[in-house]
Order: structure tokens, then C-alpha cells, then sequence
């Protein structure tokens, strides 16, 4: 067995359904007719190619004429077989010759009864066993028909012995019992009926000589075209093809038109035909086949068949046909096949290939009544022909089996029949199915190809099989499974293994009568076949596996499974159950069979080893310990003392843990929920999450900040953290508990509580499984546990149960958290890194809180904070951390020298003056001087400017320190601060903003840093200066001239500036369009930019060659 390849499985599973969907592509009646118009009638079978079995192969694209040989061998190929054939009881017989009128006969295909009416006097039998009616307790109804009245009488099927399905061909072996009082009677009004029929919806339809249907309700069961639905046949044997709705129609169009669009003629219009139907009386048809009972004297008649059941891959209707001789007239034939009402979706893609579906569908099945009996007769379908060559000729080394192969049919056809006719035939006649395999090994097509090709030529041969296996879905009604594909599939991976292992064994031996290109060709040849095998052997499994579980009634658990599983059930096909190994429905399914049969004290070994032995790879291993630790669950939920209770609860968690990875945890912690069995759902919970991301990929992703683009990481994440849900529920549900002072609270989750809890046992489940999970080595369920007691405000939690996962918790929350969150999550780091004894760092945060921007901490905090930083600093001199940092101890105290200054504005109000003189500029507070001066109307411009460079120098010292720090800073940082300040004034007069000096410092601090040329112009264009204001501002700054530049060694600094501002603007330009910068501001930007350019180029063009400037 090669090594498992999903992705080969998909391929190959996608080849075999693409040859099924080729097989299912076949033409629509009205196509292989050639109709286009129905205002045309067109007309066929006057040509040798119209029944070319007695002149052409089926298989030939041309009209070369078959040997003799294989003539003889179509003319062994029998069309219909005598299945039954019952003699009319002889108390009917001994009637006939005391008729004095008339009698009429019919047949009851419903009840699998036969009837005949002799002057007044109505006989019903059973055409199965010849037996007559009796008795006088009934349920259904007959319709009579005389000549004066219509009588309804009643009748019922009693069963005989036995479960009767009564939808079935059991009917037969129920006794039908008929009451002889009418239970209605209506006048006939002096009209001949002559044909009467029932619906599924109990109404009733009368034809009479009148000519005129008493009643019409149009809804064809079946047809071979959505346009064709009138069929007639003439007593020439000629067939008639009537649309009622034209050929531009929707499904549900109702009738409007009666036109003949096509005329068949029958065989003997051909120029190589010598016979041909006449004197037809009876017809019947049914999907591609049609009988023909002709009259050839008073006593006899001929039983024509015409079939297109070979022929249903040519895009022209082709037909068979053959004749048998009968001695005796037939007064009634009918199809025994059912017919059910299908919708319109279903009749749009219903086509007459019965080459393909021969698969799925039995023989057609035809009931005569003549003068002495009833005959049941068979059409025989291809693969019925092939199985009576095999018997006739006692195997398949023989000329008539390979002209069947090579003549009749194509290699790849006729083994897909040779497939069926083994599956089908295995259990009971051996040796047909051993024919049937060496058939293919004959003279099917050898798969001696690279690569793949031998395993897509089995999926050609395959594909007609699996077409029926595949399509339908798993729930076929609702609250029932389908089982209905199982009949031919559940052998044919017995059959695969006869011809599979010599393919693969020569393969592996290199015995293929090719060479490979290599040994990697060899392999994946190796495992397609493999592979394709695997596919046939889990369709055969999966079967299995619903057969058994109807056996056990699991139809009665399935109204009550999940809303999702039963949609996923409602919707899924065989094919996607076998294409994605859905073990999660398999799974869901056992658990709720298996829960039934526990909670009725069935014994679940018996079941276990049997879907173990045949269907190992849909119910695995894992399964199998998921039932066993199920079963010790629901006994330790019904332990009477808890020894017995705690034995049986810790042998299911650690069986359940074997096979956590697919274990319901949902369910399963649930029921330990309800004995409070807190150990087992967190351990079993680690366990799933550890199987499930055995790489612990979850916390790598979140250690690099969840990446966008880590895709396996973050599923990986979101497998683990459905684990940790179930013991997040646990602990929401003990918190709920103590908040309501006892109780006992519906879990939302798992729908099930346990027993009422007091406040007190509750708080300590509450406590003892915050603490397990937090001594657990999972960092992962560590963030989960931390981040449910953040959401419910748990912070002396958090602190009592501090782990080294909290660090990165916390800094993980700050960098998302809102400003008011933001304190309390650095106000717990703080005193972590305190309780860790890393006192720097708790002193780095106190002041980063004492000095934040915010209006949720007050002034007394700020000052708190800073005291406590004070002692944080110094705390590492006595203690084991690493020695006291003075820089630190010293900005911290200088900071503290203003704690009077802060109580003094705490205290009491102060004029502008004292707050400028005493405060704003004793502790050079550059933005409340700026503050204050804008508030009173100071209107001194050297002293706003001096501000203003002061407030962009202690900018620039925060920026530079910070870049020096592990922390870093960035060009968008300090754009930001800047932005904070500056928005405030940037919309004032000139004389508290003066644009020109501040953007000339700006820029002198910039090139001194080399920090670029374009981030300082963006910056004052987020905040609403116009474009043409800024070009200005940089041209009068150039023509300044100040030699500040050329000591910066950038002296072209500011021209490099103006030449990336308008860049930008045409970019913005050439981007919007006319959209989104007005007529005026091009005009006004243009007025400016203009001379200034054509003077600089003038400039420009001096510098030498060899200066970098030049380019400019």
C-alpha cells in the first residue's frame, strides 16, 4: 500500500467524476431526433444508421458493414427474457363459456393484481400466484365503470405473513380483499367509459366514447425530453412524437398546443430491413424501449422490441430491435416499472441512455394478460446480454465475449458492465463474477501508460458504476438514510482487489510492457491505482456503514441531531463524503446512535466490532475508543457513590484523550459539567488543543503579532482557542454562580448545569480551575484564562495567579486598548514586573502613566504614580534585581520637584500672569505658554516664535531619546505629537502660528537628522494647508539664503524639498483628475511654480556635471 496523497485522491476523484458528468452529458430525446422547430415535423428510420444492428456497429464512426461473424454474434444477443408466467384461475376460465354480452380485462399494476369483467361480474387475481380475491375489510379504493353508474368500492391488503414493503414488489405476497358494497355511486349519464385512472392525490380521471376527459390535471411523471410529452404509436407500428408546449418554455408553463413534431417510422423502411411491424394492437413504452404487440392472424401475434438501450452515447437515436413469436393473443400489456413524479429541475436533465443507467436502474419489467395467463417478461439491459454470453459460451475466451468487447461496444463500456455484472453477481454465482474479472483482464484496455493514465483509464471503466454511488445524496428523505446504491457497490472492492493486485503487482515489478521515463513515473503510477482502489473500497465502506446504521433504527436519532448537522446531512453526496473524508459526520452520527443505545442498556460491543470489521477506514480506531469512553462516561453519570463515579470518569478521560483531536468537547464537557469533574475538561481540553496544533503554530502567531498573511498560524489559533472555549465556559459558569449567590446556571454553551451550587463551593471550583489552568505548560490557554479575567474585571485574579505569560498578555492588550483601558492594563503591568522584582521596568511604566496624555487620570494619581516610581527605582539596590539605575532615580525626582507646583493648581485658581510666570515657565511648559499667551490675546511675535522653536526642540530631544531606547521611535511618532500641538493653532492668525519659521526650523532639524524631504510638507498638508501656501512659504525660504544650509552640508536641502512638493501635487493631480482639486487651486499653484521653475532651471544648468544637484 503506497502512502496516503490527498491531494492524488482528489485528483483522481475529480478524473471519475468528470467521466460520470461526460456519461451524464448524453442528448436529449428531442436532440438525438434532430427537432429545432416544433412547427416542422421531421422524420427518421428510413436509414441503415437508424437500426444498424443488422447492418453497421454501434461503435464505428463510419457505415463499414460488420463481419458475418459478428452479425451471428448480434443475433445471439437475446432483448427479452420469460421471467413469470401464471395461468388464469380456472373459476375465471370455466366463465368464458357462459358469457352472454361481453367481456373487458385491465390490470392493477399498483396492487399487483389482474382483472377481468365477464357481462356483470368482476374477477380480481393475484398475477403473481393465480390466487382470487376474498374477504370485506378495506382501505383503499376502486373505481367501476358501468354502463349506467360509476361505483367506488372498497379494498385493503391484508399482509400474508411478514414485514410487507408495501411500496415494493412485496404487494404481491398480501391478500387483497375487496368489498362488495359500493361505497359512492354516481349516474354515468348515458357515457360510455372506456379507460379510468387514479393519482397519488386521490382524483380521479373518466375517458368516454364522448370523446371528452371528465376531468384533466396535466402532470407528466416521467418523460425522455423536457419538450417532447406525447408519444403515439399507429397500427403500422409508426410512432408519433407531440410537444404540448412548443420548445421556449419554462417548467412550469402549463399546456397550450398539441403538435406533431416528429414521425419514427419502424424497422422495413430501410433499405437493408426485410420485416416490418403490422397490424399493431398493444404498445408500451418505457425510457428508450418500446413493445408492439402485432396481429398476425386470429390466434397468434408477433412481439416486436425496439430499443435504443445499446446506443445511448451517439448523438442520433439509434435502435436495436427483435421479434418473438406468441400463441396467443394479448388483451393488456403494462411497464411494472414504477414511475414517480419528478420535478421539473430532474426532467430538464432527464435523458433516455440506458447504456449508462443500466447502472442504476433494474430491468424493465413488462406484464401481458392473454386468453389463458399472465407473462412477465424482461427487457435486458447490455450487461444482462454480456452475463448471457458468459453462461452460454462457459466464460470469456471466446470470439462472441470479444466482439462484444471490440464490436459492439468500447473497451471501457463494456468493462464498466463487466464491473457491475462481478459486484452484482459475487455473492451468489461465483463464477460468473471470476468470468466477468478475466473479461477485463482480456480484453479491456491494458493500463500500461505513465503517470496517472492507468488509473484514469479504471475511472472511464468505473465511472458508470460510481455514477449511482456518487450523485445521490446521504439523507434521501428526510430522517432516512440512503442505502439505495448499495446493491451493486457493496462487492465491487472485492472485485477491484481481483484486478487491481495483479496491475499493481506487475507495476511493481515493472512488468508493463512499457518503460518508464523513470522511477518517480513507476511511483506515481503505483499509487493512482492504489489510490483509486482506496476510493472504491471507502464508497463500498461508507455504505456499509448507513446499511448498519438503519439496521439500528438510527433514523429515529436524526430529528433530533443539530439544526448544522442536519443541514450538512440535507445537502451532502456520497462523492463529498468519500472526496473529504467527512469523519466529523461519521463521528457525530455513531455518538448519537451509540448515546441512544446506551440510554436504553444496550450493549455497544457488538455494534462497535461489527463496524469495525466492515467498514474500518469510515468507523476508525478512534472511533471506536470515542464510543468505549462514552459508554464509561454515562456509567460514571449514573454511579450511585463517587468511588465508583471517580473510577469510571478518570478510565473515559484518558481514553478520551488518546483520541482527543476528534472528540466532541462540547458534549463531553458538558457531562463532566454535571458532576463537576472540573480536572478531566481541563485536561482533556489541553490534550485536543495539543493534538490539534501538535507545532504549537497559535503561539507563534501570536508572538509575531498575528500576521495577516500566516494563514496556517491562524487557523492553528482558532483551532486551539475552540479548545479553550469549553473551559472558559466552565469558568464563566462558577463565576455566574458566585455573582448570583448560588444556584445553578444554565451553561449557554453546553446547554446542561450540574447540581445547585452554594456562593462558596462555587468560588472555590472557581478558584481551583483558574489556578489548574494557569499551572498548566500551555502558554496558550494561559492568554485565554488572562484575557477572560481582563473582560470581567478580575485584576486581583490575575495578580494572585501571575505567571510569566501575563507579560506578554499585557503588552499584547496595550497596544489595542482604548485610552481608559489602556491605564488599568499598564496600572497591572506595573505591579507585576513589582511583584517580579523588575523594579526598573515597573518605575518605566509609573511614569509613562504619571506623564500620559489623558483625562482619565487625575492630577493626584500622576503624583502617586511618581512617588511610586521613586520607589520602585530605589528598590533594586537591597533586592536581587539588577543595580538601581540613577539616571532614571534622578529624572524621576526632578519630575517630583513639581509635585508642589501640581498641588499648588490643585488647590486654588490663578491668573494668567502666575500661571505663565510661576508655572508655564519655571518647569518650561512650552505648549501651556503657548496656551496661555493665545488665551490672552498676547500678540508679541518674537516671544510665539521663540515658543515655537522651544516646543519643536523638546520634541525633537523626546524623539531622540526614545530612538536611543529598545523601544524605538519613528518619523510618524514625532509627526504625530507635532500634529496633536499644532492642530489647535494651525486654523489661527499668523501671529500665534507663524508657518514660515516653523517650518523652517522643522526642516533645519530634519536635514541636520537627514530625515528626508518630503515628511514635513505631507505633514502640514494632513492638517489643512493648502498646497500653493506651502510653495510659497519653501520659495521665500530659498531665496533667504541662509547659510545654515551649506553648514548642514545640504545647501540645495530646500530646492530638493520644493521639487518633492510638486511632485506630489502632480501625482494628486494625475491621480484625481478634476475631482478633487479645484480650477483655482491648479491656477493659483501653477501662478507660483511657473517662474520659479523656469528661473532655477536657468540656475541649474550652470552647476557642473559632476554635482548631484544637477539632476534637479
Amino acid at each position: 500500500m503506497c502512502e496516503f496523497s490527498p491531494e492524488l485522491q482528489n485528483q483522481l476523484i475529480h478524473q471519475l467524476c468528470s467521466e460520470i458528468s461526460r456519461d451524464n452529458e448524453r442528448q436529449d430525446l428531442r436532440q438525438a431526433l434532430n427537432i429545432t422547430n416544433h412547427s416542422v415535423p421531421t422524420m427518421s428510420g428510413t436509414q441503415d444508421y437508424d437500426y444498424p444492428l443488422t447492418s453497421q456497429s454501434p461503435t464505428a464512426a463510419n457505415v463499414s458493414l460488420l463481419s458475418q461473424s459478428n452479425l451471428n454474434v448480434f443475433s445471439s444477443l437475446k432483448q427479452l427474457s420469460l421471467i413469470k408466467q401464471t395461468p388464469i384461475p380456472s373459476e375465471i376460465l370455466n366463465e368464458f363459456p357462459r358469457m352472454q354480452a361481453h367481456s373487458v380485462s385491465g390490470i392493477f399494476k399498483q396492487l399487483s393484481r389482474a382483472w377481468i369483467a365477464i357481462d356483470n361480474i368482476l374477477y380480481i387475481w393475484n398475477y403473481y400466484d393465480g390466487k382470487i380475491i376474498n374477504g370485506k375489510s378495506f382501505k383503499h379504493l376502486m373505481v367501476v365503470c358501468t354502463a349506467s353508474e360509476v361505483v367506488i368500492l372498497g379494498i385493503n391488503l391484508n399482509p400474508t405473513g411478514g414485514n410487507v414493503d408495501f411500496d415494493g414488489s412485496d404487494i404481491a405476497k398480501t391478500e387483497l380483499i375487496l368489498d362488495t358494497d359500493p361505497l359512492f355511486v354516481v349516474s354515468s349519464d348515458n357515457c360510455i367509459f372506456t379507460c379510468c385512472v387514479g393519482t397519488e392525490h386521490c382524483r380521479i380521471f373518466l375517458g368516454g366514447r364522448d370523446g371528452a376527459l371528465h376531468e384533466i390535471d396535466y402532470k407528466p411523471n416521467e418523460s425522455e425530453s423536457q419538450y417532447l410529452n406525447l408519444f403515439l404509436v399507429t397500427s403500422t407500428g409508426v410512432r408519433l412524437y407531440l410537444t404540448a408546449k412548443g420548445f421556449n418554455y419554462n417548467h412550469e408553463t402549463r399546456p397550450y398546443m398539441l403538435a406533431l413534431v416528429h414521425v419514427r417510422l419502424p424497422p422495413g423502411f430501410a433499405s437493408t430491413s426485410r420485416t416490418k411491424p403490422v397490424n399493431v394492437e398493444k404498445a408500451v413504452h418505457i425510457r428508450g424501449t418500446t413493445l408492439l404487440c402485432c396481429n398476425s392472424d386470429n390466434d397468434s401475434e408477433t412481439l416486436w422490441c425496439i430499443s435504443s438501450d445499446a446506443f445511448g452515447l451517439q448523438n442520433a437515436l439509434q435502435e436495436s430491435h427483435s421479434c418473438v413469436d406468441l400463441d396467443q393473443l394479448t388483451w393488456n400489456i403494462i411497464p411494472l416499472d414504477k414511475s414517480p413524479a419528478i420535478s421539473g429541475e430532474q426532467l430538464a436533465r432527464t435523458v433516455f441512455s440506458r447504456l449508462v443507467d443500466q447502472f442504476s436502474q433494474g430491468r424493465h419489467q413488462f406484464l401481458m394478460l392473454n386468453a389463458t395467463s399472465t407473462l412477465i417478461v424482461e427487457k435486458l439491459r447490455p450487461v444482462d446480454q454480456l452475463r448471457e454470453l458468459l453462461l452460454d459460451n462457459a466464460g470469456p475466451d471466446n470470439d462472441q465475449v470479444q466482439t462484444f468487447f471490440t464490436a459492439l461496444f468500447r473497451p471501457n463500456e463494456a468493462c464498466a458492465m463487466s464491473l457491475l455484472l462481478a459486484s452484482d453477481d459475487y455473492s451468489t454465482f461465483v463464477h460468473v463474477a471470476d468470468w466477468a474479472i478475466q473479461a477485463i483482464v482480456l480484453y479491456g484496455e491494458e493500463p500500461r501508460f505513465s503517470g496517472i493514465r492507468s488509473a484514469t483509464s479504471m475511472d472511464q471503466n468505473l465511472s458508470g458504476i460510481q455514477d449511482f454511488t456518487f450523485n445521490p445524496k446521504v439523507v434521501s428523505t428526510p430522517g432516512m438514510l440512503n442505502t439505495s446504491p448499495r446493491k451493486s457497490q457493496q462487492n465491487l472492492g472485492k472485485v477491484l482487489l481481483k484486478i487491481f493486485d495483479p496491475v499493481l503487482h506487475s507495476l511493481s515489478l515493472g512488468q508493463t510492457g512499457s518503460n518508464y521515463a523513470s522511477s518517480e513515473a513507476l511511483k506515481v503510477e503505483l499509487e493512482a491505482v492504489d489510490h483509486l482502489r482506496l476510493i472504491v473500497t471507502k464508497s463500498e465502506e461508507l455504505l456499509a456503514f448507513l446499511v448498519i446504521l438503519m439496521d439500528y433504527r438510527v433514523d429515529e436519532i436524526l430529528p433530533s441531531l443539530s439544526g448544522s448537522l442536519k443541514k450538512q446531512l440535507r445537502e451532502l453526496k456520497f462523492r463529498d463524503f468519500v472526496a473529504t473524508n467527512r469523519t466529523d459526520v461519521t463521528s457525530l452520527l455513531c455518538v448519537a446512535l451509540f448515546n441512544k443505545l446506551i440510554s436504553e442498556n444496550v450493549k455497544v460491543d457488538p455494534l462497535i466490532a461489527k463496524l469495525r470489521e466492515v467498514c474500518p477506514t469510515v468507523f476508525s480506531a478512534d472511533d471506536a475508543i470515542c464510543v468505549q469512553a462514552n459508554d464509561l462516561l454515562q456509567n460514571g453519570l449514573k454511579a450511585m457513590n463517587s468511588d465508583s463515579q471517580d473510577a469510571y470518569l478518570y478510565e473515559s478521560l484518558e481514553m478520551f484523550k488518546k483520541v482527543a483531536a476528534s472528540v466532541d468537547l462540547v458534549q463531553v464537557c458538558g457531562y463532566y459539567q454535571q458532576v463537576n469533574f472540573c480536572e478531566g475538561i481541563v485536561d482533556l481540553c489541553i490534550s485536543a488543543a495539543a493534538k490539534r496544533d501538535p507545532n504549537n503554530l497559535a503561539l507563534l502567531y501570536c508572538q509575531n503579532l498575528k500576521p495577516a498573511d500566516d494563514l496556517l498560524g491562524r487557523e492553528m489559533f482558532s483551532a486551539r482557542q475552540e479548545c479553550y472555549q469549553c473551559i472558559l465556559n466552565m469558568i464563566h459558569y462558577y463565576h455566574s454562580i458566585v455573582e448570583n449567590g448560588g444556584g445553578s446556571i444554565p451553561d449557554g454553551a453546553n446547554k446542561m448545569c450540574s447540581k445547585s451550587l452554594t456562593a462558596l463551593e462555587a468560588r472555590t471550583f472557581f478558584d481551583g480551575v483558574v489556578s489548574e489552568c494557569l499551572s498548566k505548560r500551555d502558554e496558550m490557554l494561559h492568554f485565554a484564562v488572562y484575557h477572560w479575567l481582563l473582560e470581567f474585571g478580575l485584576h486581583e485574579k490575575i495578580l494572585e495567579n501571575a505567571t510569566q505569560s501575563l507579560e506578554q498578555v499585557l503588552v499584547s492588550q496595550a497596544r489595542n486598548s482604548s485610552e481608559k483601558d489602556l491605564v488599568v492594563i499598564l496600572d497591572l503591568l506595573w505591579k507585576f514586573y513589582e511583584k517580579n522584582d523588575q523594579y526598573e521596568q515597573a518605575a518605566n511604566i509609573l511614569c509613562t502613566l504619571a506623564e500620559r496624555r489623558s483625562t482619565s487620570v487625575k492630577l493626584s494619581q500622576r503624583v502617586n504614580f511618581l512617588g511610586r516610581a521613586l520607589v520602585s527605582a530605589k528598590s533594586s539596590v537591597s533586592k536581587s534585581g539588577p543595580p538601581v539605575n540613577p539616571e532614571l532615580v534622578k529624572e524621576i525626582e526632578d519630575k517630583l520637584e513639581k509635585e508642589d507646583a501640581m498641588n499648588a493648581l490643585n488647590s486654588e485658581l490663578f491668573n494668567l500672569t502666575q500661571l505663565y510666570s510661576d508655572f508655564a515657565s519655571t518647569y518650561n511648559l512650552s505648549e501651556c505658554k503657548l496656551a496661555t499667551i493665545v488665551v490672552a490675546g498676547h500678540s508679541d511675535p518674537t516671544t510665539v516664535e521663540f515658543i515655537w522653536l522651544e516646543l519643536i526642540d523638546n520634541l525633537f530631544k523626546e524623539f531622540l531619546t526614545e530612538k536611543n531606547t529598545s523601544s524605538g521611535s519613528s518619523i510618524e511618532s514625532l509627526s504625530t505629537r507635532f500634529a496633536i500641538v499644532a492642530k489647535d493653532y494651525v486654523e489661527k492668525s499668523e501671529q500665534f502660528f507663524p508657518l514660515t519659521s516653523i517650518v523652517n526650523h522643522l526642516e533645519k532639524r530634519s536635514c541636520e537628522l537627514k530625515m528626508g524631504v518630503s515628511w514635513i510638507f505631507s505633514l502640514f498638508i494632513q492638517l489643512g494647508i493648502d498646497y500653493h501656501v506651502l510653495l510659497m512659504v519653501y520659495i521665500d525660504l530659498w531665496n533667504n539664503k541662509e547659510k545654515i544650509w551649506k553648514m548642514l552640508g545640504e545647501p540645495h536641502h530646500l530646492l530638493c524639498v520644493i521639487d518633492a512638493l510638486i511632485r506630489q501635487f502632480l501625482d494628486k493631480l494625475l491621480a484625481s483628475g478634476d475631482h478633487k482639486i479645484s480650477s483655482l487651486a491648479r491656477n493659483e499653484f501653477s501662478e507660483i511654480m511657473c517662474p520659479f521653475v523656469s528661473k532655477e532651471l536657468v540656475s541649474l544648468t550652470s552647476l557642473a556635471s559632476g554635482d548631484p544637484r544637477a539632476d534637479l
